[in-house]
């Protein structure tokens, strides 16, 4: 049986962004490139231009779903 956690994380935007250049990488483990890719799709519409050439470099990888 799975455990369900639920968490929040607080974080400025350089250190998503660097959080998500490391753990989007196709060298990191799939477990947690899977969970940055949720959290890169996890933020505020209003706040995802800063994060566009980020989205524009893992789905240009080919992404995984």
């Amino acid at each position: 049986e799975a455990l369900k956690v639920d968490e929040r994380l607080t974080i400025n935007a350089r250190s998503l962004r660097n959080l998500l250049n490391l753990r989007l990488s196709s060298r990191a483990l799939w477990e947690i490139r899977d969970l940055a890719r949720q959290m890169l799709e996890a933020i505020p519409k209003d706040h995802q231009l800063i994060f566009d050439d980020i989205k524009e470099k893992f789905y240009a990888r080919g992404k995984k779903s």
